[in-house]
């Protein structure tokens, strides 16, 4: 088994999860969030995953990789806003995003559409 070393020190067996992204914020004003919001390229919970635990700034997917990919998502202790363009503009995604939210699939209309988040 062989394993992959991602950025921030998490470390995951290639069996485990092929593709993650993880994206924290030193320079964040509100710190991180405890757990991360992950991003699904697929559904229910499959595919790339994007971790993201910077907490109160906008983060625009595009700059990860991760734009307009979401196919399903699971909310950590912080509650999450889905945006669909760039740097909190565009519609907001009208799922339950709350703390503890999670959901196999986006609502109609959603499915690879979002492009920046931001946790509280």
């Amino acid at each position: 088994m062989t394993n992959t070393q991602i950025a921030y020190g998490l470390t995951l067996s290639s069996e485990e999860q092929p593709a993650i992204r993880s994206l924290e914020s030193a320079n964040s004003s509100g710190g991180n969030c405890s757990s991360s919001l992950r991003l699904y390229s697929g559904t229910s919970y499959t595919g790339a995953v994007t971790s993201i635990t910077a907490r109160s700034t906008w983060i625009n997917l595009s700059t990860y990789g991760a734009d307009d990919t979401t196919s399903s998502y699971r909310v950590g202790a912080c509650s999450a806003a889905l945006r669909s363009g760039s740097y909190g503009g565009g519609s907001s995604y009208p799922g339950n995003t709350a703390a503890g939210a999670q959901s196999p699939w986006m609502l109609s209309g959603w499915d690879n559409v979002v492009s920046s988040v931001r946790l509280s």
